[in-house]
């Protein structure tokens, strides 16, 4: 998934993401890709860096560090993969 506003394709996540976030107290994003992001106050967006070049494997690295970051730190109530 892309998180940019500016997406001419996948500019609906943002307001995708928005909307959940009206029904959560905390929402986190974890997107291969970060852009323009405009996002509700409660709503955390992490990248695994794909805008930075990062490779595959640098991104699946990031990917399990965000993921574990936010399970050590936060009780997940839900999640939603695409």
């Amino acid at each position: 998934m892309r998180m940019d506003s500016d997406d001419g394709v996948l500019g609906f996540a943002t307001d995708w993401v928005n909307e959940i976030a009206r029904y959560f107290d905390k929402v986190f994003v974890v997107t291969h890709f970060a852009g323009k992001i405009q996002v509700a106050a409660n709503v955390s967006v992490f990248s695994v860096g794909q805008e930075k070049g990062f490779s595959k494997i640098r991104r699946l690295l990031e990917f399990y560090r965000i993921t574990n970051q936010i399970l050590r730190s936060t009780k997940i109530d839900f999640c939603y993969e695409e």
